[in-house]
Protein backbone atom coordinates (compact mmCIF):
# COMPACT_ATOMS: atom_id res chain seq x y z
CA UNK A 1 0.00 0.00 0.00
CA UNK A 2 0.77 3.74 -0.36
CA UNK A 3 2.68 5.25 2.39
CA UNK A 4 3.06 8.65 2.85
CA UNK A 5 4.76 10.56 5.83
CA UNK A 6 2.96 13.29 8.20
CA UNK A 7 5.68 16.60 7.15
CA UNK A 8 4.47 19.06 10.04
CA UNK A 9 5.26 18.84 13.42
CA UNK A 10 1.69 17.77 14.15
CA UNK A 11 -1.09 17.25 12.47
CA UNK A 12 -5.18 16.07 13.23
CA UNK A 13 -6.74 13.31 11.73
CA UNK A 14 -10.55 14.22 11.59
CA UNK A 15 -13.73 12.53 11.07
CA UNK A 16 -14.41 14.25 7.94
CA UNK A 17 -12.04 15.94 5.55
CA UNK A 18 -12.39 19.98 4.94
CA UNK A 19 -13.60 22.49 7.69
CA UNK A 20 -16.81 22.52 10.09
CA UNK A 21 -18.05 22.19 12.94
CA UNK A 22 -19.24 18.44 12.61
CA UNK A 23 -16.05 17.13 12.29
CA UNK A 24 -14.61 15.61 15.13
CA UNK A 25 -10.65 15.02 15.83
CA UNK A 26 -10.04 11.47 16.64
CA UNK A 27 -6.42 12.15 17.37
CA UNK A 28 -3.36 13.63 16.26
CA UNK A 29 0.20 12.18 14.25
CA UNK A 30 3.78 13.48 14.95
CA UNK A 31 6.60 14.52 12.34
CA UNK A 32 7.83 11.29 10.65
CA UNK A 33 4.51 9.26 11.31
CA UNK A 34 3.80 7.16 8.33
CA UNK A 35 0.37 6.97 7.12
CA UNK A 36 -0.91 4.32 5.20
CA UNK A 37 -3.57 5.85 2.29
CA UNK A 38 -6.69 4.32 2.00
CA UNK A 39 -8.25 7.29 -0.52
CA UNK A 40 -7.42 10.60 -1.40
CA UNK A 41 -10.58 13.49 -2.27
CA UNK A 42 -9.83 17.58 -3.03
CA UNK A 43 -6.69 17.25 -0.82
CA UNK A 44 -7.52 15.36 1.52
CA UNK A 45 -6.18 11.80 2.80
CA UNK A 46 -8.28 9.00 4.09
CA UNK A 47 -5.76 6.85 5.76
CA UNK A 48 -4.35 4.77 8.93
CA UNK A 49 -2.10 6.20 11.17
CA UNK A 50 0.59 4.49 13.61
CA UNK A 51 -1.82 4.20 17.28
CA UNK A 52 -4.79 2.51 14.72
CA UNK A 53 -7.16 5.24 13.87
CA UNK A 54 -8.34 5.80 9.95
CA UNK A 55 -8.92 9.32 9.20
CA UNK A 56 -9.14 12.32 7.28
CA UNK A 57 -5.56 14.48 7.41
CA UNK A 58 -4.33 17.10 4.94
CA UNK A 59 -2.48 16.10 1.67
CA UNK A 60 -0.71 19.80 2.50
CA UNK A 61 0.62 18.14 5.92
CA UNK A 62 1.69 15.26 4.23
CA UNK A 63 5.23 14.27 2.31
CA UNK A 64 6.39 11.30 0.01
CA UNK A 65 8.87 8.87 1.67
CA UNK A 66 12.75 9.53 1.70
CA UNK A 67 14.25 7.52 3.31
CA UNK A 68 17.39 5.60 3.06
CA UNK A 69 18.15 2.34 3.81
CA UNK A 70 19.61 1.39 7.15
CA UNK A 71 18.63 4.38 8.73
CA UNK A 72 18.17 4.16 12.25
CA UNK A 73 15.56 5.24 14.32
CA UNK A 74 15.89 7.94 17.32
CA UNK A 75 12.56 9.42 19.46
CA UNK A 76 12.70 13.10 21.27
CA UNK A 77 12.53 13.26 24.60
CA UNK A 78 11.67 16.85 24.95
CA UNK A 79 7.81 18.24 25.10
CA UNK A 80 9.11 20.44 22.53
CA UNK A 81 12.21 21.13 20.49
CA UNK A 82 13.20 23.54 18.31
CA UNK A 83 14.83 22.65 14.98
CA UNK A 84 17.66 24.27 13.71
CA UNK A 85 17.77 23.38 9.97
CA UNK A 86 21.14 21.65 8.22
CA UNK A 87 23.91 23.24 7.80
CA UNK A 88 24.06 21.48 4.49
CA UNK A 89 21.91 22.36 1.85
CA UNK A 90 18.53 21.17 0.79
CA UNK A 91 16.32 21.92 -2.49
CA UNK A 92 13.12 19.94 -1.33
CA UNK A 93 10.47 22.62 -1.15
CA UNK A 94 6.90 21.65 0.74
CA UNK A 95 6.42 22.96 4.61
CA UNK A 96 9.05 22.91 6.74
CA UNK A 97 8.59 21.79 10.50
CA UNK A 98 9.58 24.16 13.45
CA UNK A 99 9.83 21.96 16.68
CA UNK A 100 9.41 18.41 17.36
CA UNK A 101 7.11 17.15 20.28
CA UNK A 102 7.36 14.66 22.61
CA UNK A 103 7.92 11.47 20.80
CA UNK A 104 8.38 12.57 17.79
CA UNK A 105 10.63 9.31 15.70
CA UNK A 106 12.87 10.41 13.54
CA UNK A 107 15.77 8.04 11.27
CA UNK A 108 19.25 9.35 12.85
CA UNK A 109 21.49 10.42 9.59
CA UNK A 110 24.74 11.32 12.60
CA UNK A 111 25.90 12.84 15.73
CA UNK A 112 28.13 15.39 16.03
CA UNK A 113 29.59 16.25 19.17
CA UNK A 114 26.65 17.68 21.12
CA UNK A 115 24.03 17.75 17.97
CA UNK A 116 22.00 14.79 16.10
CA UNK A 117 21.17 15.31 12.65
CA UNK A 118 17.70 13.95 11.71
CA UNK A 119 16.18 13.25 8.43
CA UNK A 120 12.95 15.18 8.07
CA UNK A 121 10.38 13.79 5.71
CA UNK A 122 10.82 15.33 2.08
CA UNK A 123 14.45 14.86 1.80
CA UNK A 124 15.72 17.58 4.27
CA UNK A 125 17.48 17.07 7.30
CA UNK A 126 17.95 19.17 11.13
CA UNK A 127 19.54 19.42 14.07
CA UNK A 128 18.60 18.86 17.43
CA UNK A 129 21.08 19.05 20.43
CA UNK A 130 22.03 15.54 21.72
CA UNK A 131 20.44 16.30 25.52
CA UNK A 132 16.93 15.97 23.28
CA UNK A 133 17.20 12.63 21.62
CA UNK A 134 17.15 9.54 22.84
CA UNK A 135 19.54 6.58 21.69
CA UNK A 136 18.42 4.90 18.37
CA UNK A 137 15.78 2.23 18.37
CA UNK A 138 17.79 -0.90 17.54
CA UNK A 139 17.67 -1.76 13.68
CA UNK A 140 14.71 -3.90 11.81
CA UNK A 141 15.20 -7.22 13.07
CA UNK A 142 17.57 -6.43 15.95
CA UNK A 143 17.30 -7.19 20.04
CA UNK A 144 14.55 -4.55 21.81
CA UNK A 145 15.88 -2.25 23.74
CA UNK A 146 15.87 -2.25 27.67
CA UNK A 147 12.69 -1.20 28.97
CA UNK A 148 12.25 2.35 30.28
CA UNK A 149 11.77 2.17 35.10
CA UNK A 150 8.92 3.70 36.23
CA UNK A 151 11.00 7.20 36.98
CA UNK A 152 11.68 7.94 33.39
CA UNK A 153 8.39 7.10 32.38
CA UNK A 154 7.21 9.46 34.62
CA UNK A 155 9.60 12.15 33.73
CA UNK A 156 8.39 12.03 30.38
CA UNK A 157 4.60 12.00 31.39
CA UNK A 158 5.43 15.65 34.05
CA UNK A 159 7.09 17.42 31.16
CA UNK A 160 3.34 17.76 29.54
CA UNK A 161 2.34 18.92 33.31
CA UNK A 162 -0.10 22.51 32.91
CA UNK A 163 -0.65 21.56 29.35
CA UNK A 164 -4.09 22.50 28.39
CA UNK A 165 -6.68 20.11 27.53
CA UNK A 166 -7.46 19.12 23.86
CA UNK A 167 -9.88 16.12 23.04
CA UNK A 168 -7.56 14.03 20.54
CA UNK A 169 -4.32 15.77 21.82
CA UNK A 170 -1.38 13.77 21.66
CA UNK A 171 0.99 16.82 22.29
CA UNK A 172 2.50 19.85 24.62
CA UNK A 173 -0.09 22.25 22.65
CA UNK A 174 -2.82 20.21 23.80
CA UNK A 175 -3.59 16.70 25.55
CA UNK A 176 -6.27 14.51 26.40
CA UNK A 177 -6.44 11.63 28.81
CA UNK A 178 -5.50 8.72 27.25
CA UNK A 179 -3.18 11.09 24.72
CA UNK A 180 -1.17 11.57 27.37
CA UNK A 181 -0.45 8.23 28.47
CA UNK A 182 -0.27 6.86 24.93
CA UNK A 183 2.54 9.39 24.35
CA UNK A 184 4.72 9.20 27.75
CA UNK A 185 4.55 5.33 26.86
CA UNK A 186 5.70 6.01 23.01
CA UNK A 187 8.35 7.75 24.13
CA UNK A 188 9.39 5.35 26.43
CA UNK A 189 9.27 3.08 23.65
CA UNK A 190 6.31 1.01 24.37
CA UNK A 191 3.68 1.29 22.14
CA UNK A 192 -0.02 1.41 23.98
CA UNK A 193 -3.25 1.50 22.36
CA UNK A 194 -4.42 5.46 21.61
CA UNK A 195 -7.87 5.13 23.64
CA UNK A 196 -8.94 4.98 27.61
CA UNK A 197 -10.80 1.40 27.02
CA UNK A 198 -8.42 0.10 24.96
CA UNK A 199 -5.51 0.72 27.76
CA UNK A 200 -7.74 -0.74 29.90
CA UNK A 201 -7.02 -4.14 28.84
CA UNK A 202 -3.24 -3.56 28.61
CA UNK A 203 -0.69 -5.35 31.34
CA UNK A 204 -2.44 -6.70 34.17
CA UNK A 205 -5.02 -5.99 36.84
CA UNK A 206 -3.46 -4.49 40.06
CA UNK A 207 -4.70 -3.69 43.77
CA UNK A 208 -3.13 -1.80 46.26
CA UNK A 209 -0.09 -1.01 47.30
CA UNK A 210 0.08 0.98 43.42
CA UNK A 211 3.30 1.49 41.80
CA UNK A 212 4.79 4.84 39.75
CA UNK A 213 3.59 4.33 36.47
CA UNK A 214 0.66 1.97 37.07
CA UNK A 215 -2.47 2.98 34.55
CA UNK A 216 -6.02 4.25 36.86
CA UNK A 217 -9.10 4.40 35.26
CA UNK A 218 -12.06 5.61 36.57
CA UNK A 219 -15.85 5.46 34.77
CA UNK A 220 -17.00 9.71 34.34
CA UNK A 221 -19.18 8.46 31.29
CA UNK A 222 -20.94 5.80 32.64
CA UNK A 223 -20.79 3.03 35.07
CA UNK A 224 -18.66 0.38 34.50
CA UNK A 225 -16.69 1.78 31.12
CA UNK A 226 -13.59 3.46 31.31
CA UNK A 227 -13.60 6.39 29.72
CA UNK A 228 -10.66 8.39 31.80
CA UNK A 229 -6.98 7.43 32.38
CA UNK A 230 -4.47 8.85 34.49
CA UNK A 231 -0.66 8.44 35.20
CA UNK A 232 -0.09 6.93 39.54
CA UNK A 233 3.32 9.28 40.53
CA UNK A 234 2.72 7.68 43.94
CA UNK A 235 1.45 8.84 47.48
CA UNK A 236 -1.92 8.42 46.38
CA UNK A 237 -1.81 10.83 43.58
CA UNK A 238 -2.21 10.57 39.82
CA UNK A 239 -1.23 12.44 36.78
CA UNK A 240 -3.82 13.16 33.89
CA UNK A 241 -5.02 15.40 31.52
CA UNK A 242 -9.06 16.88 32.89
CA UNK A 243 -11.36 18.31 30.38
CA UNK A 244 -13.18 19.12 33.95
CA UNK A 245 -9.92 21.18 35.13
CA UNK A 246 -8.78 22.46 31.71
CA UNK A 247 -5.90 20.48 31.42
CA UNK A 248 -2.86 17.86 32.67
CA UNK A 249 -2.93 18.00 36.53
CA UNK A 250 -2.25 16.15 39.78
CA UNK A 251 -5.00 14.81 41.47
CA UNK A 252 -5.17 13.22 44.47
CA UNK A 253 -6.90 9.59 44.43
CA UNK A 254 -9.10 10.66 47.07
CA UNK A 255 -10.72 13.54 45.78
CA UNK A 256 -14.39 12.68 46.28
CA UNK A 257 -14.99 12.64 41.46
CA UNK A 258 -12.68 10.27 41.54
CA UNK A 259 -12.63 8.21 44.37
CA UNK A 260 -16.10 7.50 43.39
CA UNK A 261 -15.51 6.84 40.11
CA UNK A 262 -12.31 4.80 40.54
CA UNK A 263 -12.12 1.18 38.58
CA UNK A 264 -9.10 0.18 39.16
CA UNK A 265 -5.12 0.36 38.09
CA UNK A 266 -3.41 -1.62 35.30
CA UNK A 267 0.36 -2.57 35.06
CA UNK A 268 2.54 -2.37 32.68
CA UNK A 269 6.17 -1.05 33.72
CA UNK A 270 7.49 -2.78 36.26
CA UNK A 271 10.68 -1.74 38.81
CA UNK A 272 12.90 -3.85 36.55
CA UNK A 273 11.02 -1.93 33.65
CA UNK A 274 8.74 -3.76 30.56
CA UNK A 275 7.48 -6.53 31.93
CA UNK A 276 4.58 -8.40 29.08
CA UNK A 277 1.28 -8.65 30.67
CA UNK A 278 -2.04 -10.73 29.57
CA UNK A 279 -3.50 -7.73 27.83
CA UNK A 280 -2.36 -6.14 23.95
CA UNK A 281 0.98 -4.35 24.86
CA UNK A 282 3.47 -5.09 22.10
CA UNK A 283 6.90 -3.41 22.10
CA UNK A 284 7.30 -2.56 18.31
CA UNK A 285 10.41 -1.52 16.10
CA UNK A 286 9.70 1.38 13.92
CA UNK A 287 11.27 1.15 10.08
Amino acid sequence: MRELLVATSVTDVWSAPGAGATRERFTQVLLGDRVVVLMEKDGWVYGRVPDGYTGWLSREALSTPALVPGQRRATVTVPVAVFRPARSPHTAGGLFPSQAFLGTRLPELERTGEEVLLALPGGRSAYLPAAAVSPPAPALNGPPTSAPAPGQLLEYALTLLGTPYLWGGVTAAGVDCSGLVYIAYRTAGIDLPRDADQQYKCGWAVTQPLAAGDLVFFATEEPGFPAHVGLYLGRGRFLHASSRLGGVVVTSLNAPFYRERYLGARRVVTQEGFAAGEGEVTRRIII
